[in-house]
């Protein structure tokens, strides 16, 4: 039976997902644009003879089919070697009427892969490797196997890859799937790296081992020989159906290995690419693909993050350790792996001395202690680890320790450099048993370790979503040092690191063993690893490690070899059972102890067996399931044999099997957009899981009232699953939306059925998201911007306005940020509301207050605040009080009839000398001299400036003000000798 195949792309050119009613009758195709497809033809043999036996005439018949009935298609690849079929371009609309033609047996919608970034010689056993030799007496170094590098192109001018590109160089065959061209050199800069890196980790030329000094590194199969095949260009990316012309292309080169540090989130087994893989094995090539690096993603609605290609049923799947160097910290019973702080200098050499308790580290609590030749321990709280640290380093300490003062590990950054001993952190627990022990006076003792085994925590985690066992096997991925450019090394982590480590072990043992199939090389290298211990010392988890880090020297001795190399055993209720084909490849019995292994529970020994010379035998046993909880179940089969080991892991399910919602999270990560060119959330996103096959779907947009305004994608036939990722620029045929509210809907159909019946549609949504290109506006409650005599910090309140708010259900949530100049964020409560606190200096203050709403649009509102001195003068007959203070008596004169006050007291206001707010000093002029304004002078002041109505006069050495100029000058009334008046100066 013939199905439409699209795959998932990775940036689907659509938007988000809701739900209501089904508000098209039927999804309506609504556009005529071009699409990329992969058509698989149906008379694949499986035996890499499909070139010869499809023959030219029926792909000629095809072509000629093609170019007949859609003139508008044309042909990217032709796949002739392992799978029949052509990459093509066609209109979207006449997809259907492609699947009818006679022959075509699938359609797959292209999708992109990426690469997967994110001491490894001594670590794998390579070093010991290369001191074994292979039937002829040569070194193990995988010499002249040839590895496949699909990736960026390799710079074959670096030393370390020996230098040019031709048959008898190191980089000897190879093509650039990227440019259509010959020449497979990566493009410049850093979006070139990979592949080089990549081809280095596999067969660099250099100094065995990764120190940091050693500016040439090894790789693990130094004399292997490379194939480079280019298909990530200037964009980073990559379709499918070119990353499949690369792997058909080194198939053809007669690569023995080929390497893909690379991946997609499709992680279903029908992938065109994961299909290619299967067979490409079957034919004789060992695959190797990345786990992918979404260990740090997982969620309970996306738990399976193992990426494709790696999920290929036959590839190596591979994760990665960490075998970064940590510290290590030994103190009587406390033996742990403390955590640097960020800026901490690293520990050089080993630490010893006597721990001393120096309580939270503040100046007074390490006042009196001497820390020469100490370690000081320091408990979190009240002062900042930089303070801590310096105090500790001022007494003379050799590191310091600093424990939590919670639960949890300490985990911090000293906020600068500057400090020049080790610092770290350790738990409260670990703490509390330090301050015990140093009170002994004992000595402890910092170092560090490395090769630890520890998974990286971006490695992904398997199953994969039709619930197989991956990844299948772990290698080093953390800061790995080797070439890039063209005479250049640095370090890169990743599962994409790790990947090309498991390459260069399979050319070593392709050498060792040529007789070996890829799926005895498999056994050999997936069976032989050994699991790796986390910080507590307990197993990783399966579905984390595989079966663990690789052992290339435990691969090679490799005398029994087991198919398959792990066993699902599916949804289980009671007894199953668990079968294995066990292969002696020696011509002499072997004796073998079989132990069963269960992840977090007690290993049992459940047989012995003897196999005969060159003897395979089915090996079956019952693996009784826990039903005490429901989910994944793993462990070991372990099968020990005159000193070595081999493990063969499981996976089982219990409870019932799941059945997940097909979409079972749809997340917009901003509700709001401003579709205005601005490069500032220009874009609505939104990602999308699906947990199943479909046959299609179609993404609606409409407005609050459903009604469609139009289809803003589709497809037609199987689709696989994994995480959309979905984007809309806010246009409809070219033009761009009004603002305003709106919603979109998914429709899905169901595996195998009608599209034509309305039922068989599944509606998600919907889900509204806004529309808008207004900026918010910023208004400050009332305030003239001045404040006098401060003694301590202003408050201020406002409010932002924004189309948003009225966004029913969006709310707060309108703004990601509204920040001081100062850059500290404040507060938004109901409709916008916010305050704040601010300490002014004396004189101007210029504030901003800055909003940036969720569509990325952004207002800044700024105003200067000033800090004034004022005084409340309030005087009557008996005296003069200034801000309710009473400074001083006053006495009345009368002079030529009016009366006449005493001022002198006045000056008390100023400090010395008046001046106005600028700091200039006040005069006034009488008896037509410019006389200083003292204290103990008379004088007015108002709003910084000396005003008087009528001069003063002197009278018996006492310059004397008019009272009623005095009052008026102060804005105050005379009355009955009596009156309020204001004073205000700077």
């Amino acid at each position: 039976m013939r199905r439409i195949v699209p795959v998932v792309r990775i940036v689907l050119i659509a938007t988000i997902l809701f739900s209501l009613h089904f508000s098209a009758p039927l999804p309506t195709l609504a556009r005529q644009d071009m699409v990329t497809c992969i058509i698989e033809l149906t008379d694949y043999t499986g035996r890499g003879e499909t070139s010869s036996m499809l023959t030219a005439n029926q792909h000629r018949g095809f072509l000629e089919t093609l170019k007949n009935d859609f003139p508008a298609a044309s042909v990217n690849f032709e796949y002739s070697a392992l799978s029949s079929g052509f990459s093509v371009n066609v209109a979207r609309e006449e997809i259907n009427s492609l699947a009818s033609l006679p022959g075509v047996e699938h359609i797959y919608f292209t999708k992109f892969y990426y690469p997967v970034l994110f001491e490894s010689v001594e670590s794998t056993r390579a070093k010991e490797a290369w001191d074994l030799k292979d039937g002829s007496g040569q070194p193990l170094t995988g010499k002249d196997v040839l590895v496949g590098i699909v990736d960026s192109g390799i710079s074959y001018d670096h030393p370390s890859l020996s230098g040019g590109f031709n048959p008898g160089s190191k980089v000897c065959v190879g093509y650039d799937f990227a440019n259509m061209d010959d020449d497979p050199m990566p493009e410049t800069g850093h979006v070139g790296w990979h592949g080089t890196h990549c081809a280095g980790i596999v067969a660099g030329s250099g100094l065995p081992g990764v120190p940091g000094s050693d500016p040439a590194p090894s790789g693990i199969a130094p004399d292997a020989r490379l194939g480079a095949y280019k298909v990530f260009g200037k964009s980073g990316g990559a379709r499918n159906d070119r990353v499949m012309a690369a792997i058909e292309r080194a198939y053809k080169d007669g690569c023995k290995v080929i390497s893909l540090s690379l991946g997609s989130n499709y992680v279903w087994a029908d992938e065109p690419v994961c299909k290619l893989i299967d067979r490409v094995v079957e034919n004789g090539v060992v695959v190797v693909a990345a786990a992918g690096n979404e260990g740090d993603l997982s969620r309970d609605e996306l738990p399976y993050k193992v990426i494709s290609p790696g999920g290929a049923k036959n590839a190596i799947c591979v994760g990665a350790v960490d075998d970064s160097q940590y510290p290590h910290l030994v103190a009587g019973n406390v033996d742990c792996l403390p955590e640097y702080l960020t800026y901490s200098k690293p520990i050089e050499d080993p630490i010893t001395g006597p721990l001393v308790f120096c309580g939270l580290g503040k100046t007074d609590d390490v006042k009196g202690i001497d820390l020469k030749g100490k370690i000081a321990l320091i408990k979190r709280g009240d002062n900042t680890f930089f303070d801590k640290a310096v105090n500790a380093q001022s007494k003379g300490a050799l590191a310091c320790i600093i424990f939590n003062n919670e639960q949890g590990d300490v985990q911090g950054t000293l906020g600068s450099s500057g400090v020049n001993i080790p610092i770290v952190g350790v738990s409260s627990d670990i703490g509390e048993k330090l301050n015990g022990f140093a009170s002994t006076g004992n000595n402890a003792t910092l170092d560090v370790k490395s090769k630890l085994g520890l998974m990286a925590g971006f490695s992904s985690q398997g199953p994969t979503n039709d619930f197989r066992l991956k990844p299948d096997v772990s290698a080093p991925g953390v800061n790995v040092l080797s070439a890039v450019g063209s005479n250049s090394y640095v370090k890169m982590s990743g599962t994409s690191m790790a990947t090309p480590m498991v390459s260069g072990a399979c050319a070593i043992l392709i050498q060792a063993h040529p007789e070996w199939t890829p799926f005895d090389v498999r056994s050999a290298i997936i069976n032989y690893a050994v699991p790796q211990k986390d910080k507590e010392g307990n197993l990783h988890p399966v579905l984390s490690q595989g079966t663990g880090r690789i052992d290339i020297v435990s691969s090679i001795g490799a005398k029994v070899l087991f198919s398959p190399t792990s066993i699902d055993l599916g949804h289980i209720k009671s007894d199953s059972t668990a079968s294995v084909t066990v292969r002696n490849t020696t011509k002499t019995p072997l004796k073998i102890t079989v132990t069963n292994e269960p992840e977090g529970g007690q290993p049992a020994k459940i047989d012995e067996m003897t196999l005969k010379a060159s003897e395979s035998r089915l090996f079956t046993t019952n693996i009784t399931p826990d039903n005490s909880t429901d989910g994944a179940h793993t462990g070991y089969l372990v099968f020990d044999y005159g000193g070595s080991r081999a493990r063969v892991a499981y996976l089982y399910f219990t409870g019932d099997r799941p059945d997940p919602p097909t979409i079972s999270n749809v997340e917009i990560q901003v509700p709001a957009f401003s579709p205005n060119g601005d490069k500032k959330g220009d874009y609505l996103n939104a990602t999308v899981s699906l947990n199943k096959m479909i046959d299609g779907f179609e993404l609606d947009l409409t407005d609050t009232n459903n009604k469609i305004l139009t289809i803003l994608d589709y497809s037609y036939g199987t689709q696989g699953g994994g995480m959309w990722n979905l984007g809309w620029d806010g246009s409809v045929e070219g033009t761009k939306i009004e603002d305003g509210v709106y919603r979109i809907h998914l429709y899905t159909l169901a595996t195998g059925r009608d599209p034509r019946e309305q039922a068989n549609w599944e509606h998600f949504g919907p889900i509204e998201f806004m529309v808008t290109t207004k900026t918010p506006s910023i208004q400050l409650n009332a305030t003239d911007g001045k404040f006098y005599n401060l003694d301590g910090p202003v408050t201020l309140s406002g409010s932002i306005k924004d189309p948003l708010f009225d966004f029913q259900g969006l709310g707060e949530k309108a703004f990601s940020m509204v920040v001081l100049n100062s850059g500290k964020p404040l507060e938004l409560g109901d409709n916008g509301s916010f305050s704040f606190q601010t300490t002014l200096k004396k004189g101007d203050n210029p504030i901003s207050i800055t909003a940036i709403n969720i569509a990325g649009l952004k207002t800044t509102y700024t105003i200067t605040l000033q800090s004034l001195r004022k005084a409340e003068i309030s005087w009557d007959n008996t005296g003069i009080t200034v801000n309710d203070k009473k400074i001083a008596d006053i006495s009345f004169k009368t002079v030529d009839s009016e009366i006449m006050i005493d001022a002198s007291k006045l000056g008390i206001l100023v400090d010395g000398m008046a001046s106005d707010k600028k700091g200039q000093n006040l005069t006034f002029t009488l008896d037509k001299k410019s006389v200083l304004m003292m204290i103990g002078q008379p004088f007015v002041i108002v709003d910084g400036k000396a005003s008087f109505c009528n001069p003063p006069e002197a009278k018996d050495n006492v310059v004397m003000v008019p009272l009623g100029a005095l009052a008026v000058a102060f804005g105050g009334d005379v009355g009955d000798s009596r009156a309020t008046i204001v004073w205000r100066g700077d």
